[in-house]
C-alpha cells in the first residue's frame, strides 16, 4: 500500500522512511516502519505490538512465533534508532521534528538521585501510600524506614522496608542481599528483572526534564505541539510505571533475617508488603508475644489505676505477668547501677527490639506494678498518688521528669503498728496488706478527719469551745501532705498526739454535738442571747451557772450540762412565778383604782356614757397587763395607772360633773379642784435626814404647810 502512494507524498513527510531504507539492514523493520507511518493519524487504531503483528501478516501459512520474534526485533531496532517512540505498549511513527525531539530527549542527562526519587514516589507514595503499617495481631501501627536501592528516604526508624531494583549495583548478588538481612531489623523486597520498566522509568525522567527545559514562547508551532504531546504521553507513561511497579512489587522476592521467605501469591504490591511486615514484626519483636492477645488503650490504663488491688490481682504476687516482671527487672537493675529510671527510659527500652511494645501497653503494665505496690512514681521528689500517676502516664510532657523506683522493703512490725493505730484512731480495721496501700489508706482517713474537724470549726462562733481544735486541724493538714512512707517510718512522731486528741477532744466533742446535750446547750445559749430583762428581777445563782456553761472550754466534761439544765429549769420557774406575781399586783392595783373612781360622789353625777369614758383608760390598761410577759413592763403599767391615768381620770370626772356656767354662754366652768398624788407634794425642808424629835416636828410642820397650800389651790390629794 505504501508503495502505491509513495509518489503522491511530499519528500519531507517520508524522509524518515527514506532514511531507514538507506541505513537499516533489517528489511522487515522498514516494512514495520512503513505500516506505522500509514496508521499514524488513524486514531482508532491502537498500534500495540500485537496489532502491528496482525497488521503485517501476509500469508495464512506464516510461522506466528517467528513472525512475533521478527516484530520484536524490528520494533526494538526502530525505537533504539528513534524512528518510532514507545509509550507503554503503544508504538508511534516519528516525523522528522518528532524524531529530532526524541533524540534530544534520549540524550538528556539524569542523575541517580532523580531515579531514586521517582522510585520512591512510585512504590512508597503511590503503591504503599503509608509510612506506618498495622500489625494485625494487636491492631497497632508500626512506623518504618523507607529505602530504595540502599538509599534511606526520610527519618530512620527501627524497622526497615527496602525495595531493591535493577538499578542497584549489587542487584545480581542474591547471597549478598540475603546476608545483609542477617540479624537486622529490616526486610528486602527484590523486584524481578524488567528492562522495560527501568527503560520507561528513565525515559519518563528524561522526557519530564526535557519538556520543562524546552518550554519557550519562541518555539515553532509544530515544536509546541510535539512538547505538549510528549507531556501527555509522559503522564500516561507514569501511570503505566505505577501499574508495572505494583505488579513487580507483588511478585518481589523477600529476604529477611538472613533467609529467603516464601510468601503467598498476590496481585497487589501493598498487600505483599503488609504480609511481609507481619512476619518482620514477629521476627524482630520476639518478646511482643509476652503481652498476649490483650488490647491496651487509655481506658485500660485508667481502669488499672482506679481499681483496687484486690480487684486486679487479689493479694497473690504469683499472678504477676511476665511483662510486669520485665519492667520491674529493668527498674531494679538500673537502681543497682545508680541510674535513675524515667518514663522516657521505660518507653525507649520497651518500644525497641526485642520488645516492640506500644505505649498504651507499656503504661498499663507499669500501672499494674504501681497498684501492686512494687514501684512508686515521683516528680520533683514528691510521691505521686493514683490520679497524679494517671496524669503522668497519659501526658507525654511528664515522661522526662517522672521517675520510677522499686518499692522500699518495710519491716512487718512497722506495718502491724500502723494498722493498730489505724484501728484505734478510726474505730475500724484496715483490710489492706501491702505497705503502700495501708499507708495510703491511713493518709486517706487523716484527710477525712481533717474535713470533719474543719466542719466542726466552721461552727466555732456558735460553740466557742470548738476552737480548741484549731491546733489539731493545723497538725492534720501537715500530716495529710506527707508521703505515705512517712506514716510507716515515723509512727512515733504522730501516734500519741493523734490518739490523745481523739480521746480528749474529737470523740467527746462529736458525742456532745451529735447527742442530746447539744440541745440543752443550745437552749441555754438561746436564753442568754435572747432578752434577759426578766432575769434581772430573779434572785439566786441560776443565771451565774448558765453563763459559766457558755464560757466553759469543755462543756462536754463533768456535770456542767446537768447542772445547767437544772439551773435553767429553776430559773424558768422563778421567772414564770415572778411574772404571775407582778401581774396579780398590777391587776389588783388597777381594779382598786377603778373602784376608787366609782366610789366618788362626782362619778354618780355623770351620765352612763361619761362614766364609761372615765373608766375606759383604766380598763384598757387592765386588759393590756393581762397579756404582758415582761416584768419591767408590767411594773411600768402599774406605776402609770397610779401616777398618771388615775389622776387624769379623776380630774376629768370632776370637770364633767361641774355645772355649766349660768350666763347662758353654754361654756363649762373650770373645775374647782384638780387631783394629785400625795407623793407629788414636796415639803420645803432643808435637811436631808431626821435625827431628833424636833426634826420630826419641823418636817411634819413643813409637810402640813405644803398640803394646806395645795388645798388652797383647789387640789385634791389622793392618798
Amino acid at each position: 500500500m505504501y508503495e502505491g502512494i509513495r509518489n503522491e507524498l511530499r519528500g519531507e513527510i517520508q524522509s524518515s522512511v527514506i532514511m531507514a531504507e538507506r541505513n537499516l539492514d533489517n528489511r522487515f523493520a522498514i516494512q514495520v516502519l512503513k505500516a506505522l507511518f500509514l496508521v499514524k493519524y488513524f486514531g482508532n487504531f491502537k498500534t500495540t505490538k500485537r496489532n502491528i503483528s496482525v497488521l503485517l501478516i501476509d500469508d495464512i501459512k506464516i510461522d506466528i512465533k517467528q513472525h512475533e520474534l521478527n516484530i520484536d526485533e524490528a520494533l526494538n531496532t526502530l525505537e533504539n534508532q528513534s524512528y518510532v517512540q514507545r509509550n507503554g505498549d503503544v508504538y508511534e511513527f516519528l516525523t522528522d521534528d518528532e524524531k529530532d525531539v526524541e533524540q534530544e530527549i534520549k540524550g538528556t542527562d539524569i542523575d541517580d538521585s532523580a531515579i531514586t526519587q521517582l522510585l520512591k514516589e512510585i512504590f512508597f507514595d503511590e503503591i504503599i501510600r503509608d509510612n506506618k503499617i498495622k500489625f494485625l495481631d494487636n491492631k497497632q501501627d508500626y512506623d518504618f524506614t523507607s529505602k530504595i536501592d540502599g538509599t534511606m528516604l526520610g527519618r530512620e526508624r527501627e524497622l526497615e522496608v527496602e525495595i531493591i531494583t535493577e538499578n542497584y549495583s549489587e542487584y545480581d548478588k542474591e547471597a549478598f542481599l540475603q546476608s545483609q538481612t542477617m540479624g537486622s531489623t529490616g526486610v528486602k523486597l527484590v523486584l524481578g528483572s524488567n528492562a522495560v520498566f527501568m527503560k520507561d522509568l528513565k525515559m519518563y525522567l528524561r522526557t519530564n526534564k526535557y519538556v520543562k527545559q524546552s518550554q519557550s514562547t519562541s518555539n515553532r508551532g509544530e515544536v509546541k505541539r510535539i512538547l505538549q504531546d510528549k507531556a501527555q504521553q509522559n503522564s500516561e507513561r507514569r501511570r503505566n510505571l505505577i501499574l508495572m511497579g505494583n505488579k513487580s512489587l507483588a511478585e518481589a522476592t523477600v529476604f529477611m533475617n538472613g533467609g529467603k521467605h516464601e510468601m503467598g501469591q498476590t496481585s497487589d504490591g501493598k498487600t505483599r508488603v503488609i504480609n511481609t511486615f507481619q512476619n518482620l514484626i514477629k521476627t524482630v519483636y520476639s518478646s511482643l508475644r509476652i503481652l498476649g492477645a490483650n488490647q491496651f488503650n487509655e481506658d485500660t490504663i485508667k481502669n488499672t489505676i482506679r481499681s483496687t488491688q484486690d480487684d486486679l490481682f487479689g493479694t497473690d504476687d504469683d499472678t504477676m505477668s511476665e511483662a510486669e516482671s520485665e519492667i520491674l527487672i529493668l527498674i531494679d537493675r538500673r537502681k543497682k547501677q545508680s541510674d535513675r529510671t524515667s518514663l522516657n527510659d521505660i518507653r525507649k527500652h520497651f518500644t525497641k527490639k526485642p520488645y516492640g511494645w506500644y505505649s498504651n501497653a507499656i503504661w498499663t503494665v507499669t500501672a499494674k506494678l504501681y497498684k501492686r505496690g512494687k514501684i512508686e512514681l515521683k516528680q520533683d521528689s514528691n510521691l505521686l498518688e493514683d490520679e497524679d500517676v494517671l496524669n503522668a502516664l497519659l501526658n507525654s510532657s511528664n515522661y522526662g521528669n517522672t521517675l520510677l523506683e522499686p518499692q522500699t522493703l518495710v519491716d512487718p512490725k512497722q506495718l502491724k503498728a500502723l494498722k493498730q493505730i489505724y484501728s484505734d484512731a478510726f474505730d475500724e480495721s484496715c483490710s489492706f496488706k501491702e505497705a503502700k496501700d495501708i499507708a495510703n489508706a491511713f493518709k486517706g482517713k487523716l484527710k477525712e478527719l481533717f474535713v470533719d474537724v474543719n466542719q466542726l470549726l466552721a461552727r466555732k462562733n456558735e460553740y466557742p469551745f470548738i476552737s480548741s481544735l484549731n491546733h489539731f486541724s493545723d497538725r492534720l493538714e501537715r500530716l495529710s501532705n506527707k508521703d505515705y512512707t512517712y506514716f510507716i517510718t515515723n509512727i512515733k512522731d504522730f501516734e500519741d498526739d493523734l490518739l490523745d486528741t481523739k480521746d480528749d477532744l474529737i470523740d467527746p466533742i462529736k458525742r456532745f454535738m451529735n447527742g442530746d446535750q447539744i440541745e440543752i446547750y443550745d437552749s441555754v445559749r438561746k436564753l442568754l442571747n435572747w432578752d434577759t430583762s426578766n432575769l434581772d428581777y430573779i434572785e439566786g445563782d441560776e443565771l451565774i451557772i448558765l453563763k459559766e456553761l457558755i464560757n466553759n472550754e469543755k462543756p462536754y466534761r463533768g456535770n456542767a450540762i446537768k447542772d445547767a439544765k437544772q439551773a435553767k429549769d429553776v430559773l424558768t420557774k422563778k421567772v414564770v412565778e415572778r411574772i404571775k406575781e407582778e401581774k396579780l399586783s398590777a391587776i389588783q392595783t388597777i381594779e382598786e383604782s377603778i373602784k376608787k373612781v366609782q366610789e366618788k360622789e362626782e362619778y354618780g353625777l355623770l351620765k352612763e356614757n361619761q362614766q364609761n369614758s372615765i373608766i375606759a383608760p383604766l380598763e384598757d390598761e387592765l386588759n393590756k397587763v393581762q397579756k404582758l410577759t415582761y416584768i419591767a413592763v408590767i411594773k411600768d403599767s402599774k406605776s402609770k395607772v397610779l401616777d398618771d391615768i388615775l389622776m387624769k381620770q379623776l380630774t376629768e370626772m370632776v370637770r364633767l360633773a361641774t355645772p355649766v356656767d349660768d350666763s347662758g354662754s353654754g361654756a363649762v366652768s373650770e373645775p374647782k379642784v384638780h387631783y394629785i398624788k400625795r407623793s407629788n407634794v414636796k415639803a420645803k425642808y432643808e435637811k436631808s435626814e431626821l435625827k431628833t424629835e424636833a426634826d420630826v416636828d419641823d418636817y411634819v410642820e413643813s409637810l402640813r404647810e405644803a398640803l394646806k397650800e395645795q388645798i388652797k389651790n383647789n387640789r385634791r390629794i389622793e392618798l
